[in-house]
């Protein structure tokens, strides 16, 4: 700074002897620094003098002048504005330092290194020595107000950089107020409090001592503190020195200053709660460590977090699911537990979602699951007012809870019984029902242990089994190799059971057992305790049937508490399994479904003959197959000399077919798995009669060894052999193209237009076509220019008409569906030097070659499958109309009708006549003769030009005629205008008038793209589709 702004020449405040102390000789001095700085400090707010308040102005202009080099001026500059007169450069360059070697700004170059001084620059940016440096963080909390008597105010954000471990903090206060303004700092990592709360000293300083903030790459630190209740003034807080791993560094980063006010915040005020229990077991869930009652007053509070101490014995893991329950619901938050200064502490964080309290009495109570330290004490409470952050959210600030006191928020010590012992059925074996015949080491029980409290040393297990149904074996008594196992390996000794009982075993003989072992379950972890045993006699014969269960019978004092050397019963409760059943492979042998009996012709080869499924329908038991006996039958059919080259889907190479023939197989089955088998054979000569075949499978299961092979052999399907034909082919009207006008103008007329759909029929056996006729009729000359069936066409002839597509490959399988081929229609151009508009087309099919199952190929004798007639012209129209129903039926002239007439694309049309007919109901329409009704189009109102609309004799009917050479191009719409007569309905009945179109043959119009003037008119009924007879227009009034 300059020296004519300093704060002393001597002494405190003087150079070398600065002091954080705002005092009178500061604020003297800080009016004359914004005195020299008028036009950067003063005018931008409308100040004409100093005041002394460091302002954010002020703040700015203080941290670029000291953040430079000396007095971080240009040379020649006094000031941040304008020029300097001896060197030239921009003032405003004045508060960036220079990092270059030798440089003391950045004007020049080094004397000594000879780089240029701006080649490495640094702004307002103080860093700090050693690994870890401190700045200002980039969330640091703009300048603002905090209100007298807030908690926790949220003053400055600083980031530590680097790679270390920052154990000591000092900070320091600025500004004009007392020195008692903050009764409390504090450093915060997010919500969690790191220290206790500190008071500055009389030179505005503290260190913080015993910090263990680990900084790996960055760390943010908030600095947060409790205001005073008579705070005044203004104040900011800052770092000014820290130590990371041993190093001490000083610091300069400061927060923005806060101007502190007084204020009627809302209020939150502790009771006494529920008294908490003295003594808990381990193991209990939701035990209420912690209740208070909190009323809030004047305003609702936002709750942002809260933290509790927890002291005792008890080590820091023996509660878990720490939870916080508001008026005694789930806030939807477990606590984490963290450090502060060697104190063990819960912190809920619902920053993310803060909770709301409104005014009023609210209970909260801390939740806990109880899992270890048994014999020992916990205790939570609230001892600091800090770690209650709630928020006035009318004011956007903290709240200090007031009645924090060991009464209200600290709550009853409470001790930890000794240890104890769960035991349940392991969820992994619930699902477990049987086990297989002659398995060895299968689970027959499994139990899950959990330790509460403390370790727990488990020396023996006593072990019941027994069985709910008599086990079948063909020799032999007893269950051998009986084990036990916890968490996977085995303890103790393998034990044979002697004879097996029902009811509860008496003696090791009889299935009550005892394993002898030392085994500690942690506290809070379950162990699985598995008891095994071989599906076998104690002679080493498979059982095949029977129920086993199994029991923990009560503890005897077999645990011990490693912590409190008391016993304990494991467990305390018998637990017993429902029972797994011992289950042998089964198996099925079915003809399968998918595959139904058969007609075939004579020297098919490769046929299938049958179709079978094996199924394992076992539950626990693979099934092993070893062979397939197969046995072939004839009606009409010597099986042994028609047939050759039998073979299977799972075997390979083939056998002469026999009255019996045997495949051998090695064929497993896991439970519930099947396995299809087909047969497949040459059939010969032989043009008449049936064979069918059987399968017997011989089968075993894999760990019981039963024999398995079912009773009797599986009769499959019937293959009957018959003589193939070729039957009829008839028209498939529904997916045939419907008569209708065909629009074929243009240069290359209407490609694929129309579809002639032929159904093909054969019986006993696949006819193959390879070739069809058909004739093209029409009333006039040639007008179909080919016909395509798939990529295979053919060129009508000029003269006869006749169309061959051969070189066809289509099969046609037996049965009544037969099968559909479509034939595509392609016409010739209609108008001007083509196809006459007006000429009706069709096809017939006269013949096709064929032939069946792969013989010679036949013609067909003569038929005649004739399609649907085709009108060919150049364009067509299209006419739609929207059902409308309209009020407001009048006497005056109206709207009655709209009707929209579409030429096709290829070209125009005429349109000659339009007919309308008319229904009424309680009111007259329009008048007879000429006068009352017209024809408009496009959305005019006025008649089209040349038009003449006459109502018939008895007014049913409208004929409104066109002038001539109408000629549209585009969509053209017609509406029909009337003058009714008068409405006879009686009040609060409705009069009517409905208009709908005259029926097809009465519209009339030309196919001017064909270049034909010729009327159209009744050809319409056949060949105009979709046209709208029925739709109609409904206007109405209510009288």
């Amino acid at each position: 700074m300059s020296a004519d702004t300093q704060v002393s020449v001597t002494g405190a405040g003087s150079p070398g002897n600065e002091t954080s102390y705002f005092g009178p000789a500061t604020h003297a001095a800080v009016i004359k620094f914004q005195n020299k700085y008028a036009s950067e400090i003063l005018a931008p707010v409308g100040l004409t003098s100093g005041t002394g308040y460091v302002g954010p102005s002020t703040r700015a202009m203080l941290n670029g002048t000291s953040a430079s080099v000396g007095t971080g001026m240009v040379s020649g500059c006094t000031s941040l504005v304008g020029f300097s007169p001896t060197t030239g450069q921009s003032c405003a360059t004045g508060s960036t330092t220079s990092t270059v070697s030798g440089c003391t700004s950045v004007v020049g170059f080094s004397p000594t290194t000879g780089q240029k001084c701006d080649a490495s620059t640094t702004t307002g940016t103080v860093v700090a020595s050693g690994p870890v440096s401190v700045s200002l963080a980039n969330d640091n909390p703009a300048a603002g107000a905090v209100v007298a008597s807030q908690a926790v105010a949220d003053l400055a954000h600083v980031t530590f950089t680097g790679t270390g471990t920052v154990t000591s903090v000092t900070l320091n206060r600025s500004g004009i107020s007392d020195q008692n303004s903050l009764t409390n700092v504090y450093l915060y990592d997010g919500v969690t409090r790191l220290t206790d709360g500190y008071s500055f000293s009389n030179s505005g300083s503290v260190t913080i001592n015993n910090l263990n903030i680990v900084v790996s790459g960055s760390k943010t630190i908030a600095i947060k503190a409790d205001v005073a209740n008579a705070a005044f003034g203004n104040i900011a807080v800052g770092v000014t020195g820290y130590t990371a791993d041993g190093t001490a560094s000083t610091a300069s980063v400061q927060g923005n200053y806060f101007t502190l006010v007084s204020g009627a915040l809302a209020t939150g005020v502790f009771t006494a709660g529920t008294t908490v229990a003295g003594t808990v077991d381990a193991g209990t869930t939701s035990f209420t460590a912690w209740s208070t009652n909190l009323q809030v007053n004047t305003r609702l509070l936002k709750m942002n977090s809260l933290a509790l101490n927890v002291i005792g014995s008890a080590p820091s893991d023996a509660l878990e699911n720490v939870k916080l329950f508001i008026d005694g619901v789930d806030s939807g938050v477990t606590a984490k537990m963290s450090t502060i200064q060697d104190s063990n502490y819960f912190t809920f964080d619902f920053t993310s979602a803060p909770v709301t309290l409104t005014t009023g009495s609210h209970t909260l109570d801390v939740r806990v699951d109880v899992v270890k330290g048994s014999n020992r004490t916990a205790q939570f409470k609230l001892s600091n007012a800090a770690d209650l952050s709630v928020t006035d959210v009318q004011f956007g600030m903290n709240v200090t809870a007031t009645g924090v006191s060991t009464a209200n928020t600290t709550a009853t010590q409470f001790t930890i019984s000794t240890g104890s012992t769960a035991t349940n059925i392991d969820t992994s074996f619930t699902s477990v029902s049987a086990v297989a015949s002659g398995a060895t080491g299968t689970t027959i029980g499994s139990f899950a242990v959990k330790a509460y409290g403390e370790d727990i040393k488990v020396s023996s297990l006593v072990v019941n089994v027994s069985t709910t149904t008599a086990m079948a074996a063909t020799t032999g008594t007893g269950l051998a190799n009986v084990a036990l196992y916890y968490n996977g390996s085995q303890v103790g000794s393998s034990q044979d059971i002697t004879t097996l009982v029902t009811g509860t075993p008496t003696s090791a003989a009889t299935g009550h057992l005892t394993f002898t072992f030392n085994q500690t379950i942690p506290a809070g972890v379950t162990g699985i305790f598995e008891v095994r045993a071989d599906m076998q006699t104690t002679t080493s014969v498979n059982y095949t049937d029977g129920t086993i269960k199994v029991e923990l019978p009560i503890g005897a004092s077999n645990g011990e508490g490693v912590s409190s050397k008391e016993p304990v019963n494991v467990p305390v409760g018998a637990v017993e399994t429902t029972g797994v059943t011992v289950s042998a492979g089964t198996l099925s042998s079915s003809k399968n479904p998918g595959y139904s009996d058969q007609t075939v012709t004579a020297n098919k080869v490769n046929q299938k003959l049958g179709s079978y499924v094996i199924q394992n329908t076992g539950t626990t038991e693979s099934i092993l197959i070893s062979n397939l006996a197969v046995a072939l039958n004839g009606d009409g059919l010597d099986v042994v000399t028609n047939f050759n080259n039998l073979t299977t889907s799972v075997t390979t190479g083939s056998k002469k077919p026999a009255a019996s023939v045997n495949f051998p197989v090695s064929i497993t089955l896991a439970p519930g798995s099947s396995q299809p088998i087909d047969l497949f054979v040459d059939f010969g000569a032989d043009t008449a009669g049936a064979a069918s075949s059987t399968l017997l499978v011989t089968a075993k299961g894999v760990g019981s060894k039963s024999v398995l092979t079912p009773s009797s052999a599986t009769v499959g399907q019937t293959v009957t052999v018959a003589t193939g034909t070729f039957d009829a082919v008839v028209l498939s009207t529904s997916d045939t193209s419907a008569s209708a006008f065909i629009a074929s103008a243009g240069s290359v007329g209407a490609t694929d237009a129309t579809n002639v759909v032929l159904n093909f029929k054969g019986t006993n056996g696949t006819t193959n076509i390879s070739e069809v006729r058909l004739t093209v009729n029409s009333t006039s000359g040639t007008p179909v220019s080919k016909i395509c069936i798939g990529d295979k066409c053919g060129t009508p002839s000029s003269t006869t008409g006749i169309t061959i597509i051969s070189g066809l490959n289509i099969d046609v399988p037996a049965g009544l569906a037969g099968k559909n081929v479509t034939a595509k229609i392609s016409y010739a151009p209609v108008g001007l030097n083509g196809i006459t508009s007006g000429t009706v087309a069709s096809t017939t099919l006269n013949y096709v070659y064929y032939s069946v199952n792969g013989g010679a190929s036949t013609a067909s004798s003569s038929m005649a499958v004739n399609s649907n007639n085709m009108y060919l012209v150049g364009s067509k129209p299209t006419v739609s109309v929207t059902q409308t129903t309209q009020s407001g039926m009048t006497a005056a002239r109206m709207k009655l009708f709209e009707v929209t007439v579409t030429p096709d694309t290829r070209g125009a049309i005429g349109v000659n006549t339009l007919v309308f007919g008319f229904a009424t109901s309680t009111v007259a329409g329009p008048a007879v003769g000429t006068t009352s009704v017209e024809i408009t189009a496009d959305g005019s109102t006025t008649a089209i030009v040349g038009s003449l609309c006459t109502v018939a004799a008895g007014g049913a009917t409208v004929s409104c005629a066109l002038p001539t050479s109408y000629y549209i191009s585009s969509a053209k719409t017609f509406s029909l205008y009337g003058v009714m007569g008068a409405a006879t309905g009686t009040s609060g009945t409705e009069s009517s008038i409905t208009t709908t179109l005259g029926a097809a043959s009465t519209f009339s119009w030309s196919d001017i793209a064909g270049n034909s003037a010729t009327a159209i008119t009744t050809d319409n009924t056949t060949y105009l589709t979709n046209y709208p007879a029925s739709t109609n227009w409904r206007t109405y009034k209510t009288n």
